[in-house]
């Protein structure tokens, strides 16, 4: 790029500038309410109660190409407005601009979580209960494949706005219909896709997406040999279209059909048999999911003979296990560490101490190979949220288990026969969130923890 496309191109902004800058648009763009930039909270407020989030905004921000930074902020301040559009009063008026949008369990739950935590942190300063009347009203969602979640949103011309249950209820409809509805309209919008043969796997295919992949249509799909395909259509529907079961099922793959859905606006489906695209799709997978800010999942889901989406892994034995295994652990850990750093600001000023920690992915050995695994330490001394991981790293230094280091990984799957042998140890009534963490009063029993080392050491020296 020359010096003077360079001039041309909007500058990186600090996070103080980024958002004055946005607050100046937004008032360009019309607002009449008064708009200030709350730096401790790094929010932008409105008067009317309107707040913007810029933590991650601003990251993205950062990421993109200069020329492009302008468009993106643009988008932003349209968003802005969303608030100001009405909804229409009769559904059929409503019905065209239904669609749906997937995202992950762990964002709804995350979500109900800060807001919940926020009501109750308002609460106790007013020395006041959290009533069920007071609690956030959330646009409700519905789980599928274990970690996803689907709502109906309204495509407002500016952006995505949920549908709220004050909406269903005006217009007389479940969540179920209104979803159905949105399919339907995604279904009939065009949806081109791309395509990667076998062959052209075989190649070199650094590049973006469309670079890679050649353009599919529906009416070419039997025609195609089995392949790796994926959403292009540049919209934040992309994901979603994986509900769209009659799309999918037309296909061409090798076995069951798996998709891999990173982020919002990329959509990749294979076969469950096809060794060589499955390898193709987690690296792809992978690379899309570490560069988004707005991230989906690394996990992967297979459409099952019921057409309903199910997590799925591959055999250990396949090629791309470790693959997917790397992905699923670096997701979980990223949904685990979202959610506790929510945790800590409010447990924060707590008069106990609580411990919250973090989740890793790190490779482990195992007695197939090296493969990765997401893993949490579990601490003596304070009442823990621990996170439901792959392996969980204990600390054994007071139990005085011979020739045992004093830090003992532990896999959760022997780990939790051993929690529900000893009565009392996890609070059930706090342990309710999602992803899975468990109130633990105390630490594991000494006499069921020497016995769990011991078995561990036993089995591996088999």
């Amino acid at each position: 790029m020359s010096e003077s496309e360079n001039n041309n191109a909007a500058p990186q902004f600090t996070p103080a500038e980024f958002a004055q800058h946005l607050v100046d648009e937004i008032f360009a763009h019309g607002e009449r309410e008064e708009v200030t930039y709350d730096a401790e909270e790094n929010v932008i407020r409105s008067g009317d109660g309107g707040v913007l989030s810029l933590s991650r905004i601003y990251r993205e921000y950062c990421k993109l190409d200069p020329d492009d930074r302008e468009g993106f902020c643009h988008n932003i301040v349209r968003t802005w407005f969303i608030r100001y559009f009405e909804m229409p009063d009769d559904f059929e008026d409503a019905r065209p601009d239904i669609l749906v949008a997937v995202r992950s369990r762990s964002y709804h739950e995350n979500l109900k979580l800060h807001f919940t935590l926020e009501k109750m942190e308002e609460a106790q300063q007013q020395g006041e209960e959290l009533s069920e009347a007071s609690a956030p009203a959330l646009p409700p969602y519905k789980p599928f494949a274990s970690i996803l979640g689907v709502t109906p949103v309204y495509d407002f011309p500016t952006g995505i706005r949920p549908l709220s249950q004050l909406e269903y209820s005006q217009w007389g409809m479940e969540m179920e219909e209104l979803i159905e509805v949105g399919v339907g309209n995604l279904h009939e919008q065009p949806h081109p896709m791309g395509y990667l043969s076998s062959s052209q796997a075989g190649e070199d295919i650094a590049g973006s997406l469309e670079e890679v992949f050649r353009n599919a249509h529906p009416e070419d799909f039997a025609d195609l040999p089995p392949g790796l395909y994926t959403m292009v259509n540049g919209d934040s529907y992309s994901a979603s279209r994986l509900l769209d079961i009659e799309m999918v099922r037309k296909l061409n793959v090798q076995g069951d059909p798996v998709a891999m859905l990173p982020t919002r606006e990329t959509l990749f489906i294979t076969g469950s048999e096809d060794e060589q695209m499955l390898e193709v799709m987690v690296v792809m997978a992978s690379n899309a999911f570490d560069q988004a800010e707005r991230a989906i999942t690394g996990g992967a889901f297979r459409l099952n003979e019921l057409n309903e989406w199910e997590y799925w892994m591959p055999p250990p034995h396949s090629p791309s296990a470790a693959a997917f295994f790397s992905l699923h652990a670096k997701s979980l850990a990223q949904d685990f560490c979202e959610q506790g750093a929510i945790l800590r600001d409010f447990y924060k000023n707590q008069e106990r101490r609580i411990a919250i920690p973090d989740v890793i992915a790190q490779e482990t050995p195992s007695k197939v190979s090296n493969v990765t695994a997401s893993i949490t330490r579990w601490e003596k001394g304070a009442v823990t949220l621990l996170p439901r991981a792959d392996v969980v790293v204990m600390d054994i230094e007071k139990t005085l288990v011979p020739g045992v280091p004093p830090l003992f990984p532990v896999p959760f799957s022997i780990l939790e026969e051993y929690l529900e042998r000893d009565p009392g140890l996890i609070d059930e009534e706090k342990s309710l969130m999602f992803p899975t963490r468990f109130w633990m009063t105390r630490y594991l029993n000494p006499d069921l923890l020497n016995e769990m080392v011991d078995r561990i050491k036993a089995e591996s020296d088999e």
